[in-house]
């Protein structure tokens, strides 16, 4: 599912059913914009009807306006909304690709940023492991005078750290990968017009 379907799927389910998980996946910065950029449209086509309300036709059937300020104001809100809008369909096509070229499937990017968290306290979770799990051979290594260099070079000690670095190798390479992709779809995002 492209992620402009992806989208208006979620945004008519929270509108629709309203539950707070829908309408939190709707809020999300990847899915918003897609909202905005509809609403802005509606926006657009209301004002371009109201138009006609300001007008009389002349014999030659053109537009007469009414009054002149109110018509010229009006034209102006159009063009401004026609610019963000063109601006905004072409940032949205930039974000679609993007999406796809970096393989993203959760389509959201508060999920990403999660993730990442997740990814991060995992590793700080294991970087202490080893100090948990040897602290019975740090305070032998303390009764005996001992220093941290010492109990650094423990055959333990060092075997417990490069498990621990083995299992953290492949979570620094996801917390890499995340930190692209939202740096990407962010990059993309700071571009629309709101």
């Amino acid at each position: 599912m492209k992620l402009c379907e992806y989208a208006s799927y979620i945004r008519k389910e929270a509108d629709l059913r309203g539950y707070a998980a829908d309408k939190s996946r709707a809020d999300d910065d990847l899915i918003r914009p897609f909202a905005a950029l509809q609403d802005q449209r509606e926006r657009l086509l209301s004002l371009q009807k109201s138009t006609l309300s300001l007008c009389w036709l002349n014999d030659k059937q053109k537009l007469i306006p009414f009054d002149k300020t109110s018509f010229d104001a009006i034209q102006s809100e159009i063009s401004r909304l026609q610019e963000i809008i063109t601006s905004n369909s072409v940032v949205l096509n930039e974000l679609e690709a993007a999406v796809e070229d970096l393989g993203i499937d959760q389509m959201s990017l508060g999920i990403l940023r999660m993730e990442r968290i997740k990814a991060l306290e995992e590793i700080e979770f294991l970087k202490a492991q080893p100090d948990k799990a040897l602290q019975h051979k740090w305070k032998a290594v303390l009764e005996v005078g001992g220093s941290r260099e010492m109990y650094e070079q423990l055959p333990e000690t060092i075997a417990a750290r490069q498990q621990a670095d083995d299992k953290i190798a492949p979570l620094l390479a996801r917390v890499e990968t995340l930190e692209h992709q939202i740096h990407a779809l962010e990059s993309i995002l700071a571009k629309l017009v709101i």
